[in-house]
Parts: C-alpha cells; sequence; structure tokens
C-alpha cells in the first residue's frame, strides 16, 4: 500500500491531440504511485477521445458535449473527483503542459507540511528556457490585471527562492486540497476561460487557505511560444471586472472599475481610429456583455479583419534599404523567436546599424541576449497616461530612421516616428503602416474619446456590479 495520499489529475483538452498525448506519456514516469488521471474532453473533433482510449485504457475519460472552456471542463473534472470520494488532493493540468518525474511529488510535500495550505503551483518554465513565466502571481487591482511574480528570472540564478505565498497559482500545474474545494466550491463557470484560477485561490484564501508557489515543483508551458488569441482581451476585461466585482467593495470597488474602463475606452478608441474594428469590437463587448449578464462562453466571432493597410504593397526587406539607415526601433510586440530573427534580417543588411528595443519591463532580462544597442523598457500595455507619453518623448528625441513592429500588430508608439513598417513573419515580407508621427493626432483623440466612453459606461457597469456576486 502506497504511503502517498491519493491524487486525482485531471487534464481538460480541446482538439489538441499531440499535446495531451505527449501529457499523458510523460505522467507514466512520474515519480507518484498513487493516482488517478481523469481527461476531460471538451468535444474536440480532432480523435482524442478514441486515441486516448486506445493508448491510454486506464486512464478514465469524460467526453462534454460542447465546448465548455478550461472553466466548466476542469469543473467536469472536480465535481466526478469529489462525487467520488476518496481523494485527498487534486492536479490541475494544462494539456498542453509538461511536467517532470518530480513534479506532483514536490506539490504535495508542500502540502503535506502545512494543512493550512489550500492550493499550491508549480513554477512555470519557459520549454528550452532556463526562464521563469511565473511562480504564482499577485492581483493588481489598481490597474484589472496581474503581476507574474519572477517573471523571466532565470530560475538557476535563484537558489534562494523558497516556497512562496502569492494570491494565485494557474490551473496549468496546480494541486488543490479537496477539503477546500468541499467548502469554497469548484470554479465559478461565467468566467469561461481567464480569471477563472484567480477567482478560485482568491476564494480559497477568503476562506482561510494559504495559496503557495514552489520553485522545486517545474512545469513547462511556455508564453514566447504561443499565439495570441485574439478573444482573450473581451475576456480579460468581462471576466476582470467580474473578479472586481466579486472580491472588491465599497471606494475601491469604484475606483477599479473606473480604471478598467478607462484603460479599455481608451483601447476601443484607437481601435476604431486605426482601422482594427475586430479588436475594436472585442474591447468594447467586454464590460457590454457584463452590463447585460452575459457571461459563459462568448458568441463573437473574430475575424482576421485586423490586418492594417489591407492595401499596402509587399515590401521584401531590400526594399527599405537598411544600409543607408543608421538608427532602428524595433517594438516588443511579438514573440522571443520572431524579435531575434528580425534582429538577424536587420544586422545581416547592416551590420553597424544601432538597433533600439522597446521592451516590457518583465520581458527585459530574456531578451538581453540579442545583442541590442540600446533597450527602452516600459511598464506594460496598462501603465499609465504619464509613462506612456515619457516613452513616446524617449523615441521621438533619438529621431529614429524608421520603426518596425515584428508582426501585423498595431502599437501607438509607433506615433513618435517617422516611418513605421509592420512585418509579416509567417509571409516574410514588409508592409508600411500610416501609423508614425504624421496620425499622432490619434493619440490626444484616444486619450480624450477613452476618458469619455468611461464616464459613460461607468454608472451602468457600477450598478451591474452591485448585482453580480
Amino acid at each position: 500500500m502506497s504511503d502517498h495520499p491519493k491524487v486525482a489529475i485531471v487534464i481538460v483538452t480541446w482538439n489538441k491531440i499531440s499535446y495531451v498525448m505527449e501529457l499523458l506519456t510523460s505522467l507514466r514516469s512520474i515519480n507518484y504511485d498513487n493516482h488517478d488521471i481523469i481527461v476531460v474532453d471538451n468535444a474536440s473533433t480532432d480523435d482524442t477521445c478514441q486515441t486516448i482510449r486506445e493508448q491510454f485504457p486506464h486512464v478514465n475519460l469524460i467526453v462534454n458535449s460542447e465546448n465548455l472552456g478550461g472553466t466548466g471542463g476542469f469543473n467536469t473534472g472536480l465535481r466526478y473527483v469529489l462525487e467520488k470520494g476518496g481523494y485527498k488532493y487534486t492536479w490541475l493540468l494544462d494539456n498542453d503542459a509538461v511536467v517532470e518525474r518530480e513534479t506532483l511529488i514536490e506539490l504535495v510535500k508542500v502540502m503535506e507540511e502545512d494543512n493550512e495550505v489550500g492550493i499550491t503551483g508549480s513554477v512555470i518554465m519557459e520549454p528550452d528556457m532556463d526562464m521563469i513565466v511565473e511562480l504564482g502571481a499577485f492581483v493588481s487591482w489598481s490597474i484589472g490585471t496581474w503581476k507574474p511574480n519572477y517573471r523571466n528570472n532565470r530560475l538557476s540564478a535563484m537558489e534562494e527562492i523558497g516556497t512562496t505565498e502569492v494570491d494565485y497559482v494557474a490551473a496549468c500545474s496546480s494541486l488543490v486540497r479537496n477539503e477546500a474545494l468541499y467548502k469554497i466550491g469548484v470554479m465559478d463557470e461565467r468566467y469561461f476561460i481567464h480569471w477563472d484560477d484567480i477567482d478560485l485561490s482568491l476564494r480559497a484564501k477568503q476562506a482561510g487557505y494559504k495559496v503557495m508557489a514552489s520553485p522545486k515543483s517545474k512545469a513547462y508551458h511556455g508564453l514566447e511560444d504561443k499565439p495570441i488569441n485574439p478573444l482573450i482581451s473581451y475576456y480579460d476585461i468581462r471576466n476582470g471586472l467580474l473578479t472586481i466585482t466579486k472580491h472588491q467593495s465599497g471606494a475601491k470597488r469604484f475606483l477599479y472599475i473606473l480604471n478598467m474602463l478607462r484603460g479599455t475606452g481608451k483601447g476601443v478608441v484607437y481601435s476604431l481610429l486605426s482601422g482594427l474594428h475586430t479588436t475594436s469590437k472585442l474591447l468594447i463587448y467586454g464590460p457590454l456583455d457584463f452590463i447585460r449578464g452575459k457571461f459563459y462562453k462568448s458568441g463573437l466571432s473574430v475575424k482576421t479583419d485586423d490586418t492594417p493597410d489591407p492595401e499596402s504593397r509587399i515590401i521584401p526587406i531590400g526594399d527599405l534599404k537598411i544600409s543607408a539607415v543608421s538608427k532602428v526601433l524595433i517594438l516588443p510586440n511579438a514573440s522571443y523567436v520572431v524579435i531575434k530573427n528580425v534582429i538577424a534580417k536587420l544586422r545581416e543588411q547592416n551590420p553597424s546599424c544601432h538597433i533600439s528595443l522597446l521592451i516590457q519591463a518583465d520581458r527585459h532580462e530574456l531578451v538581453k541576449d540579442l545583442g541590442i544597442d540600446r533597450f527602452i523598457v516600459f511598464e506594460g500595455y496598462r501603465q499609465s497616461t504619464m509613462q506612456t507619453l515619457l516613452v513616446l518623448k524617449s523615441i521621438f528625441e533619438y529621431n529614429y530612421d524608421l520603426c518596425i513592429s515584428p508582426s501585423r500588430s498595431l502599437l501607438p508608439f509607433s506615433y513618435a516616428v517617422k516611418k513605421y513598417y509592420l512585418y509579416d513573419h509567417k509571409r516574410d515580407y514588409f508592409v508600411k503602416s500610416k501609423e508614425d508621427i504624421y496620425a499622432s493626432w490619434k493619440l490626444f483623440v484616444s486619450f480624450f474619446g477613452g476618458e469619455l466612453l468611461a464616464i459613460i459606461l461607468m454608472p451602468f457597469v457600477y450598478l451591474k456590479s452591485l448585482a453580480h456576486q
């Protein structure tokens, strides 16, 4: 008989057959002999279920009739575990996470050492890079987002890190005490995706449990190699408002909602002025659906109409005449690999070219090895207006010859340069954008228009927040 407490491993999957099969294969080798595996399939159409039944007959497979999102999928597994009973803990795993032999046992050790710990999460690492994605995270209520703990620090250089108490740990790899779930309930299915694991952690803390993150328990789930789903901006806003509503009250609730609406309003107006109609729609529907009480899975359709300047002439890199350029600014709206490739292309054209990189503060360490001549570090996409103006001032004063976005996405920092190009890394060509210094008036319209939109929305959102719990 095993000395280890019994653990239920719950994995949610949807049309990611190669990922979930790799994860199930790796679970055969974990250093933990008292567990059952439950895979919840959210109505996949890629033969996931048949393959699991054939290759992993010991796995408990539960098939949902529709896609219930990460939230509903995890809840399907959690309800099964709690109703069956006999499990002390439940290990929540994303289907594309990669785990090590000791990942689970290190989580169990934290829980067994302190009965007041309700949830423990693994340190999430970038695959093939000694970089921390997060060791848990803290909620930044004032700007309606969260701050990952130790983002893009090297784990090998931080041996002094111990098990850390945090606001939340990601369901990517987290161990939940089932006793706590019996008290606080499962996830709030209104979320569908995003903020759901934050809400669960916050409810555990409110019930008197600790939420911890263990640097000894490693799981790999990179950000730098993942494509961005445009719908995430919608869920972030709608679900962020719901989380503020559930966990804040009084003046703080009012202020945090207003701050989120101010940022959202500026994004809506900027996107409209820049021709990013899908982005604008997703942003405005976040607060509108909150007002209307429309939660769960979004019914919004996402069209790829946010390709700026669709009639622009395709430009090969040779036509940019980099050899005659002395100073280039690269924006941060792409993965590490894509940014690295753009820099290599520029160096190939002009080895002596002075290259600056605008980079988020929590990604600065990640890109230090790219041979950049000058870094312009900023806080992030929800930084204050004053911080944005200071960054624009720094860019303008340096008088760059041209600016490059290493993706087809626009960023407002281009309004401080005279020439702005967008790079399509999949097709390996550039297009010229009109969103340069001559269109900088859009920044002022976005600011004042966004503030006005926030004022208009605020009474409706705040009154609705009094009804949502």
